[in-house]
């Protein structure tokens, strides 16, 4: 029977967990510097339970974590499954009443106070290292209502966290800002063209920019009239008349 090509060769799911002791790993040639010390972590989607074989797609797996730890024992190998809402019980959504989604964090990581993983499409869920416990979902005291791009940017120069959400069915970008201490102090919507999968973004030591490009129907091809935006803008915006839209003009130089 064909199946998906998510499910096999370097795709094939990992079917177990090392548990937090982990696994040391057999040391072939060379050394280790002393001085190294951490976890180099990566993340993915690694479904628990048997999936349809033939319509799988791998922005459907169960989030799943994967470590080396640097550190007394040499080099130790970890990995655990994000646990989800989803992962725990199957439901998509939450049993808080809220009919929102659980979220896989299965897509990217980023570390701000704790490691956070992340799915576009829900909030993030942080998991505490070295030993990949997962430490549970992160609302920012509640003050989260809006989806969390697997793409933020942390400000090298304040810490902040910068970040944005949004919903296929709304045109309305969630812009935010998360302080070096871990409060939300800042969320303000802008609005986009039409509803779209804006993945990522950008950001200068005093600028946030946001990419309104014109994938809104990719049954049909893109109209050359629909030209690609970048909204600019100053990081701490009030609201959304601080915003310059441009189109991106290539030449030569």
């Amino acid at each position: 029977m064909p199946t998906s090509p998510f499910l096999r060769d370097n795709w094939a799911p990992v079917t177990s967990e090392t548990g937090p002791e982990g696994v040391p790993i057999e040391r072939i040639s060379g050394s280790i510097p002393t001085w190294v010390r951490g976890s180099f972590v990566r993340i993915g989607p690694n479904p628990k339970r048997p999936p349809d074989p033939l319509s799988y797609h791998f922005f459907l797996g169960d989030g799943m974590v994967h470590a080396v730890e640097f550190g007394d024992r040499g080099a130790v190998y970890r990995n655990a499954w994000v646990q989800t809402h989803e992962l725990l019980t199957g439901d998509l959504t939450l049993d808080d009443g809220s009919d929102e989604r659980s979220g896989l964090a299965n897509t990217a990581m980023v570390w701000h106070r704790g490691l956070l993983c992340l799915e576009e499409g829900s909030k993030p869920w942080e998991v505490q290292l070295p030993l990949l416990q997962t430490v549970g979902r992160i609302t920012y005291d509640g003050k989260l209502t809006h989806n969390f791009t697997a793409h933020p940017k942390v400000c090298p120069v304040t810490n902040e966290l910068v970040f944005f959400g949004y919903d296929f069915s709304d045109p309305t970008i969630q812009y935010s800002v998360v302080s070096s201490t871990g409060e939300l102090v800042r969320t303000v919507p802008i609005q986009f063209r039409e509803a779209v999968m804006s993945h990522d973004m950008a950001i200068t030591p005093k600028w946030s920019i946001l990419m309104d490009f014109p994938l809104w129907d990719r049954s049909q091809p893109t109209r050359e009239q629909d030209l690609s935006r970048l909204g600019v803008f100053p990081r701490h915006l009030e609201s959304e008349s601080c915003l310059l839209y441009t189109s991106p003009s290539p030449r030569d130089s």
